[in-house]
């Protein structure tokens, strides 16, 4: 179970996620997808970051996506396999280079949503030792 702190910013990274997606659900015209991205990749922040709060982590954590990733493969190794690098980003820091690109914003929501499955397992993980 997750901590209150770990909760609201959980809360706050689905906020984020949900306003990627009905960005996206938009006809492609009325799109827009900085929007997408800045939504997704604050969403994948604010997951990761919840993730490290509940383990106690709470001292100066990264800006960056990466820092976040890094630290969290350190505690968990589920994180191992959380793919950040297909979003191809220049700089993965919350406020610079984002996507304008609409078929490329979509692998980011994609991320953001392969974030919170691993949050999911966290609470409820796939595989409970055998007793």
């Amino acid at each position: 179970m997750y901590n209150q702190k770990a909760q609201f910013i959980i809360e706050q990274g689905d906020q984020f996620l949900e306003n990627a997606q009905m960005e996206l659900f938009k006809a492609e015209e009325d799109a827009v997808p900085y929007l997408i991205c800045s939504n997704a990749r604050q969403s994948i922040a604010k997951y990761l970051t919840a993730f490290l709060v509940n383990q106690g982590k709470t001292d100066q954590l990264p800006e960056s996506l990466e820092g976040l990733v890094g630290l969290c493969r350190k505690e968990d190794p589920r994180f191992n396999h959380f793919e950040l690098e297909i979003l191809n980003c220049n700089d993965h820091t919350h406020d610079v280079a984002y996507c304008t690109n609409l078929q490329k914003v979509k692998v980011c929501v994609d991320v953001a949503k392969k974030a919170k499955e691993l949050l999911k397992e966290e609470i409820w993980p796939l595989s409970k030792p055998v007793k």
